[in-house]
């Protein structure tokens, strides 16, 4: 009889409990949301209760959102490791850059070619200075106006073309065209700047008064006003080398003598050391 009454009393409490935990498992009172934990193979998950809904049979949008943000945290946690949460985690999608697909205008198109590059512009030659002269003194002022422009531009140290015309024929017919072009006469002496005639003694003697000779004269070749050639000795000219200043040079297969064609009628060259 006692056995039978604590048999009785036992069913009695296990079936007063098991009513209680239903009571309480169904309430939302009672109910707490536990923080998800990372499924691992070493986490034994607690059994479910009695009469309780399994979530995992019924998930809600809910308990789908809390998941996603409990796997979100978990992965904050573990710093980015390979492999944690890798089974609860969800791929990440990166949009693609704008960049690739940007549309070029010249795109299946034939570029433009460059622009031609700018002519590389020649360096300037410096300018030369030429003095038309002669050394005869059969005319007494115009061997002195000749003298005087010399000096001028000795003076100055510039280096100084000075062409004979006295000394060469065709020197003087080359200045009889250059007059000529101009409309004036000729006359000695005759200064040329760069191609440029500047003028004769008058012209040249104003200039270096007033010192425009000097600043026309800038970016001239210079030259030591006691510089002396040691092939002509500052005459000009020098015998031909042909002929030796004889002006005749013999032929064998003619059996005679012809003129020289290489001097002038004087038998002289242009000195090729002081001379342009």
């Amino acid at each position: 009889m006692d056995h039978n009454m604590q048999g009785f009393q036992k069913l009695a409490k296990i079936s007063l409990a098991e009513s209680f935990i239903a009571i309480v498992s169904s309430s939302p009172k009672y109910q707490t949301r536990l923080p998800l934990l990372p499924q691992s193979p070493h986490l034994v998950s607690p059994l479910p209760l009695a009469g309780a809904p399994n979530p995992k049979q019924h998930p809600s949008r809910a308990d789908s959102q809390a998941e996603e943000a409990a796997v979100g945290e978990m992965d904050d946690v573990s710093g980015g490791a390979p492999g944690a949460c890798h089974k609860n985690k969800k791929p990440r999608h990166l949009s693609r850059s704008l960049t690739y697909h940007h549309h070029h205008p010249y795109q299946g198109r034939h570029l433009p070619p460059p622009p031609p590059a700018p002519a590389p512009t020649p360096p300037q030659r410096p300018q030369s200075v030429v003095l038309y002269t002669t050394s005869l003194r059969g005319v007494r002022r115009t061997f002195a106006d000749c003298c005087a422009v010399r000096a001028a531009l000795r003076g100055l140290r510039v280096a100084v073309d000075e062409r004979d015309v006295s000394m060469d024929a065709a020197l003087r017919r080359e200045l009889q065209g250059v007059l000529a072009a101009r409309g004036r006469g000729f006359s000695l002496p005759q200064l040329l700047v760069g191609g440029v005639l500047v003028g004769g003694a008058d012209e040249v003697r104003r200039l270096h008064e007033s010192g425009e000779l000097r600043r026309i004269l800038e970016g001239v070749p210079g030259q030591d006003p006691a510089f002396v050639c040691g092939a002509c000795g500052g005459f000009r000219f020098a015998p031909c080398p042909a002929c030796d200043g004889s002006r005749k040079v013999f032929v064998e297969e003619e059996g005679r003598a012809r003129r020289c064609i290489e001097c002038n009628e004087n038998g002289l060259v242009r000195c090729p050391n002081c001379c342009s």
